[in-house]
């Protein structure tokens, strides 16, 4: 009898077992708590702060992305505007000569009112735009693509212009030109209409008529 007295006091009963695990598991819990990490009812930080890194970053990430996408949307229509031969209203090869020998490389242009320019000279403009060859005309990219030339080849001779926001949306054409009552673009060979309402022409400026 006392042999199996001492036997049963060897005995460890499963309840003791599992009230010795739940407090050795709440311990646990509560080291790694003390550390940053993971308790129960609690938001990890570390995903609170990776959540919070892409809800600041996925805007801008668009803009980049949009703002590329746009860059190339403009870049690919100036081509096919320029390289669709669709006669005089494009800045046909035979303006370059006419364009470089009348206002030289680089044309000084100074504003006088809101939208409008006038010819100067080197010191004294608030835009400067240079030839390119590659594009058969004054070249200027801050804001907006734009190309610009004059145009010998109409009656009236006049300044015409390409400028991306409003004319990448009518393909092959979309040249613009100012009138005395506002601006027009070329909606298909030889047809020019005033430029729809829908379309901002705040950005726009256009040099006085040249004699």
């Amino acid at each position: 009898m006392a042999k199996t007295s001492n036997s049963g006091q060897n005995i460890i009963r499963s309840s003791d077992l599992l009230d010795s695990s739940a407090h050795s598991t709440h311990e646990g819990l509560a080291a790694v708590d003390e550390a940053g990490g993971y308790a129960p009812g609690k938001r990890p930080r570390r995903v609170s702060l990776i959540i919070a890194l892409i809800l600041v970053a996925a805007p801008i990430v668009y803009l980049v992305v949009s703002s590329i996408c746009s860059c190339i949307s403009y870049y690919n229509s100036l081509e096919k505007f320029l390289t669709n031969p669709t006669g005089e209203m494009r800045p046909a090869k035979t303006l370059r000569n006419v364009n470089l020998d009348r206002f030289g490389a680089t044309l000084y242009l100074r504003e006088t009112e809101p939208g409008l320019m006038e010819l100067t000279t080197g010191g004294e403009e608030d835009v400067a735009v240079n030839w390119s060859e590659d594009y058969n005309g004054y070249y200027y990219t801050s804001g907006h693509l734009r190309l610009l030339w004059y145009n010998t080849n109409v009656t009236p001779n006049r300044w015409q212009y390409w400028y991306a926001p409003i004319s990448a949306e009518f393909g092959e054409y979309g040249a613009l030109e100012y009138r005395d009552d506002g601006w027009y673009v070329e909606t298909a060979e030889g047809n020019w209409s005033p430029v729809p309402e829908r379309y901002d022409t705040a950005g726009l400026w256009h040099i006085a008529p040249t004699e």
